[in-house]
This record gives C-alpha cells, structure tokens and sequence, in this order.
C-alpha cells in the first residue's frame, strides 16, 4: 500500500523529497551524492505506485541549489516517469525554481524543458537551500 506522503530528509548531499498522494512532488536542496540507486530507490518506488491513480493535478517542484551531471541524469529520469501523469489525462504542472542571479541553474531548467519538451514554469526564490 502506497503511503500518504513519503518524506526523503536531506544533508550536505542531498536534497529533502517530499512525494504527497495530493499531487505534490517537491525536490529541495543540493545533490552532490547520495549512493545513487540507494538514495533514489523509495523515490522511484514511491512514483511508480502514484502513477496507478494520480491526482487531478500533479505539482513537481524543483528547488535545486546545484546538482552535478550524474544526478542531471537522474532528474531527468525522474521527470520523464512523471510525465505518465499526462497519459491518464491528468494535468501536471513543473516548477522550476531558482535564486536570483543564478543564470546556471535557470539554464539547467531551460535544458531539461527543451529536452523533455515539456514547459515548466521558471520561479525566481529567494533562498533555495
């Protein structure tokens, strides 16, 4: 049985996951490491049960501060599993939110969107981790 809302916590590594039935996906923090298929796995476990009866509307916010190449890929990964969302015609909105002045990680969103050709919507936040 798939619970209500799975809570990742973060450290100096990696980013707090919070996955709600509600329809609420909010990756926050930094991702340096995090023993890859370890750290990862309850996320994908998590998604692919979400994905059977997703909500009405599904929110996956991205509140990154950095993350290296190896986890771009992961990211990627991730987004292009809850994309199934649309497929059973649900809505699925992706917010991509960055500090101000931080033109990297806007680029980073710019090329996941163009990659995945997909729109996420671009938040500038005060204060990401």
């Amino acid at each position: 049985m798939l619970v209500q809302k799975l809570q990742i916590s973060p450290t100096k590594d990696t980013p707090a996951i919070v996955l709600d039935l509600d329809g609420f996906i909010n990756i926050k923090g930094r991702w340096l490491n995090g023993n890859g298929a370890d750290f990862i796995k309850p996320t994908l476990d998590w998604i692919d049960g979400y994905l059977h009866e997703p909500a009405e509307i599904t929110y996956f916010d991205i509140h990154l501060e950095y993350f290296n190449g190896i986890y771009r890929s992961v990211l990627l990964s991730l987004i292009r599993k809850i994309l199934t969302v649309r497929l059973k015609h649900k809505k699925l909105f992706i917010n991509w939110f960055y500090e101000e002045g931080d033109e990297e990680m806007l680029i980073e969103g710019e090329y996941m969107s163009s990659v995945l050709n997909v729109p996420f919507t671009y938040i500038i936040a005060p204060d990401i981790y």
